[in-house]
């Protein structure tokens, strides 16, 4: 059962403090009923696409239309919990990167982190397992992204133990508007990009770990820069740790 993963990048602009990664994971008999439900939703509010940068929405401050706008969204989500769809996010503290950099020279760049935690632990369906060529891995056209992960996914699938790399069969750029997978992982690679700059999303961010399944992580600590797994806290923040 091939599958589909689209991935959406935030904050990679030179001034923002973190950088988000984010992957909606789709497999294949998902994604036309997954489409038909997403723009069937934002169709009755009379959009044809959601992208939060357009927006640039503080779910506090927002309008009272806008407000049930992301709340019928994320009731779309939800609605295919028990099937094959998830999300993986990791964010990287650039501050803290860049003195672990400064410290051990042979570390990663801060985007390669991203594009292993979100595609290095695929699950994929049982019958997937152990195969090459499986995953079709979709990016907005423009995003830096795509750049970075094409370097490594054509270096290592000449690696016969090259993981990932060799499950992915394509890299395509296509157009955010009619694909809701990448407006989904745009959705919520903004909101917790935000949450954890701004401290500006927690509701958002939230509903990122209550409406769909969602593996999240972020590189940061100084002097201990390391991965960290996230998880909601019943406080209202996304807390990591190792």
């Amino acid at each position: 059962m091939p599958m589909t993963v689209y991935a959406d990048g935030s904050g990679t602009h030179g001034d923002s403090e973190i950088l988000t990664l984010a992957v909606c994971v789709m497999a294949s008999e998902v994604i036309e009923p997954f489409m038909d439900l997403w723009n069937g939703t934002l169709a009755r509010h009379g959009l044809t696409e959601l992208h939060m940068r357009k927006f640039d929405w503080s779910f506090s401050g927002m309008p009272t239309d806008a407000q049930q706008i992301i709340c019928d969204i994320l009731n779309a989500i939800s609605r295919f919990s028990r099937d094959f769809l998830y999300l993986r996010s990791c964010s990287v503290v650039k501050a803290d990167y860049k003195e672990a950099k400064r410290k051990t020279a042979s570390l990663k760049p801060a985007e390669h982190l991203c594009v292993d935690f979100c595609l290095g632990g695929l699950s994929t369906p049982a019958e997937d397992q152990g195969k090459d060529n499986t995953i079709t891995v979709q990016f907005d056209r423009g995003e830096p992204f795509q750049r970075c992960m094409e370097r490594v996914w054509n270096r290592q699938r000449k690696n016969p133990k090259g993981g990932w790399a060799r499950q992915v069969q394509d890299i395509q750029k296509v157009n955010a508007t009619g694909n809701p997978g990448i407006q989904v992982a745009d959705l919520f690679a903004w909101a917790i990009n935000r949450q954890q700059r701004c401290q500006d999303q927690p509701q958002l961010a939230f509903a990122s770990f209550m409406s769909i399944r969602h593996a999240a992580c972020r590189y940061s600590g100084n002097p201990n820069f390391g991965i960290k797994a996230c998880t909601w806290s019943s406080s209202g923040e996304l807390v990591c740790h190792r």
